[in-house]
């Protein structure tokens, strides 16, 4: 990687052709070292392996500010018992609001983080949409939680460790982007993946099996 200049990075891929790679609005944040971190700017659909690396900017800054706060939203709830998955809502440089899972002290399968993040928000603005706010969270929504944010309008979604398994941002599919929807927030993912994905695995290594 040259310092200081953009840098495309593209993984060795047998038999299989990159798609080509365009800027657009849609930033993801990514840790490549303890001391530096870059904004990655992709596609939209964003390929994931296919990145533009910029040194970071103030709104970065902000970005792993507020993920701090998700965090340890994750934390007390992983104390708890809980899944440890935090989120936040931002509007105006000021958290209006902070959840975490629930989905065992709720007894509700859909008491996921965003969606309870999402519906304290609605309660402080008094609007049931959410313009102007951007919604924090440590794990890449799933696709109630995805829904929950095209209806709520979000103008913009961050979160961090990204889900092979049950991601809708990228990751399995992008909901939040997909062209025939009438709302497509900005999207910025991996900012702090290191940190929420380790918190996620040392989680179900002691509480499950498998």
């Amino acid at each position: 990687m040259v310092r200081g200049r953009a840098t495309l990075v593209v993984p060795q891929m047998a038999g299989r052709v990159p798609p080509p790679c365009g800027i657009i609005d849609a930033r993801r944040v990514i840790h490549l070292s303890p001391t530096r971190v870059f904004a990655v700017v992709t596609t939209m659909p964003p390929p994931r392996d296919h990145r533009f690396l910029e040194p970071m900017t103030d709104r970065a800054e902000l970005d792993l500010s507020y993920m701090s706060v998700a965090l340890a939203a994750a934390r007390a709830a992983g104390a708890g018992g809980e899944v440890p998955v935090g989120a936040v809502v931002v509007r105006g440089g000021a958290v209006v609001a902070a959840e975490a899972n629930a989905m065992v002290a709720q007894r509700d399968a859909t008491a996921h983080a965003e969606v309870r993040a999402i519906r304290a928000a609605q309660a402080v603005v008094g609007d049931a949409r959410l313009s102007g706010c951007t919604l924090y969270v440590t794990l890449e929504p799933c696709a109630m939680c995805a829904g929950a944010i095209v209806l709520a309008r979000l103008d913009r979604v961050v979160f961090g460790a990204w889900d092979d398994k049950a991601g809708m941002v990228g990751s399995v599919g992008d909901l939040l982007r997909h062209p025939k929807l009438n709302h497509r927030p900005e999207v910025a993912g991996g900012v702090m993946a290191e940190e929420c994905g380790a918190l996620l695995r040392a989680w179900f290594a002691t509480h499950r099996e498998g």
